[in-house]
């Protein structure tokens, strides 16, 4: 099973912004919006995509479509509101229940899923929307230590990069 990281971050001074209150702030420049969820759905469609329970909150508590939606929770209980979701206790559970789907999966965060993520060794990939202008948020995405993530792919535009990496 091969676990693919995706975020957009504004990584401005290091700060390595990914939410604010459980909002995207760039989301308001329609440019960046656009292409970020372009890419976005290009990558997770027909595939499982894990999450955090406050990242499932922030969608209201609705499934993304076309995927199979896997959250990460230590409540016994999530307010479903519609859909197929699966519920997993733990990152391994969200792993079994993902390889049941195929041998792909991505992880959409939150900023404590994609912590708990980014060292270990289901992860051999990330997809980063580097947004190139400074916002402030409340939510970050891990640093990037490059003694264990390699560049392999560059995407250059005015507002922001696609940038992948993979394991080393």
């Amino acid at each position: 099973m091969d676990l693919t990281l995706i975020a957009a971050v504004s990584d401005i001074n290091g700060r390595r912004i990914i939410s604010d209150k459980g909002n995207i702030p760039w989301f308001k420049d329609d440019e960046i919006r656009k292409s970020d969820l372009i890419r976005f759905k290009q990558l997770t469609i027909h595939r499982p995509i894990i999450m955090g329970r406050v990242t499932f909150d922030s969608l209201k508590n609705k499934p993304l479509p076309k995927r199979t939606n896997i959250v990460i929770s230590d409540s016994p209980e999530l307010n479903i509101a519609s859909g197929i979701v699966y519920h997993a206790f733990n990152l391994e559970e969200a792993i079994q229940m993902a390889s049941n789907f195929g041998n792909l999966a991505y992880c959409i965060g939150g900023s404590r899923i994609y912590k708990q993520f980014i060292d270990s060794p289901y992860s051999t990939k990330l997809e980063i929307t580097e947004i190139k202008e400074a916002y402030s948020g409340d939510a970050q995405f891990p640093f990037i230590d490059k003694n264990i993530w390699k560049l392999t792919n560059s995407e250059e535009h005015e507002k922001y990069n696609f940038l992948t990496y993979e394991r080393k």
